[in-house]
């Protein structure tokens, strides 16, 4: 759970380096996707550091082993490579397709998307509980998202939901052929990456019991970084050459900032990529989406924007809709009860939260 709250306060740390650093005369969302996603290249020397030193230390003799670079790892970490770039590529292009406001609501599907991915990758047991949790939660951020996007444009320009609103509002072509686009390519971004987080879970699973998730973790966000860097000039020059986006050098303080960026951005993928090994990828899909509601109040402590009331409602029913999540276990256990209690003809059946154990356990001795 810390690290969930950790990741989140990341994003919006690095959500308000970007925008306070964003130079209009300097636009390339491609290269700056890229580029950026390269510098996590430099969590390698981290890893070997932070690895050799619990090597040092750890006197435990254990089946639970740090990840290491093996050739399974660093295959497995290509195709996540490969789902995070044509993710970022594909949102990309949907913003000048799509009002921020259906942006954000398909985007937001994201978590049901997990836990879709997460029934037949991962083998989770359908949950009325979690069912309920994933389309509350998506509910609650499309209210958030309607009421942020429907207030008066005069008065949110300081926030970071002002700013965004601006920019995609002056950019949306008019058109429905245009909308169908952009509409399929966010849902595209969002179905990868949603099948990025579950992929990691199922291939590596070696991290939730290890003793070093963290570590582990930064590998991971190392090698996605070695392969960006790797590609980095390549997709450079076919962006330049083909005409989508040309080539320009930023400036010295924006690379600074950019810099910057690219280390917040890094330290959120460890964390989240920690705390889905941890707990799931539908928990963890769910809790970045308290990310919404501290980007307001960030923008309400230091920049004075109040949301409108039909925000805070939002907020509240996410708020819920994690609580639900937090104590489903518990919530299927009671209706289990009770439906015991109504059919004693299939007492007998299996619950939903003993398959689940059930699934752990097979889990755990597959890695013995």
């Amino acid at each position: 759970m810390l690290l969930l709250l950790l990741s989140v306060l990341v994003w919006v740390c690095q959500a308000e380096l970007l925008q306070s650093i964003h130079d209009p005369g300097w636009s390339k969302p491609y290269f700056q996707a890229a580029s950026l996603k390269s510098v996590w290249a430099l969590t390698l020397p981290i890893w070997y550091v932070l690895s050799t030193l619990f090597s040092m230390w750890s006197d435990e003799i254990t089946f639970r082993r740090p990840l290491k670079p093996t050739c399974r790892v660093v295959l497995f970490s290509l195709g996540l490579t490969l789902l995070v770039q044509t993710s970022s590529a594909t949102w990309i292009a949907s913003l000048n397709l799509t009002a921020v406001s259906i942006n954000s609501a398909i985007y937001n599907v994201n978590p049901l998307l997990v836990y879709v991915f997460s029934i037949p990758l991962l083998k989770e047991a359908c949950s009325y509980a979690k069912t309920s949790a994933v389309l509350l939660a998506v509910f609650g951020t499309m209210v958030v998202t309607y009421g942020s996007t429907h207030a008066p444009l005069d008065t949110d320009m300081s926030s970071v939901m002002g700013q965004a609103r601006r920019l995609v509002a002056s950019a949306v072509p008019e058109g429905s052929e245009s909308a169908v686009l952009g509409s399929v390519l966010v849902l595209a971004s969002a179905t990868l990456f949603a099948l990025k987080e579950v992929l990691f879970k199922r291939h590596f699973a070696s991290v939730s019991v290890s003793l070093t998730p963290f570590t582990d973790a930064l590998l991971v966000v190392g090698l996605i970084g070695a392969c960006s860097l790797i590609t980095l000039a390549p997709l450079t020059a076919l962006l330049h050459v083909t005409g989508i986006e040309t080539f320009v050098m930023p400036t010295t303080a924006a690379l600074r900032g950019y810099g910057m960026v690219a280390v917040l951005m890094a330290l959120y993928q460890a964390c989240l990529l920690a705390a889905i090994a941890l707990t799931s990828p539908t928990f963890v899909a769910m809790g970045t989406m308290l990310n919404v509601p501290l980007a307001i109040a960030f923008d309400y402590t230091f920049k004075g924007y109040i949301v409108p009331a039909i925000s805070l409602v939002g907020i509240v029913i996410l708020l819920a809709a994690l609580a639900i999540m937090v104590f489903a276990g518990s919530f299927d256990s009671c209706c289990c009860r009770a439906g015991s209690a109504t059919a004693p003809a299939e007492s007998g059946a299996p619950n939903a939260s003993s398959a689940s154990t059930d699934g752990v356990a097979a889990g755990k001795r597959e890695l013995v």
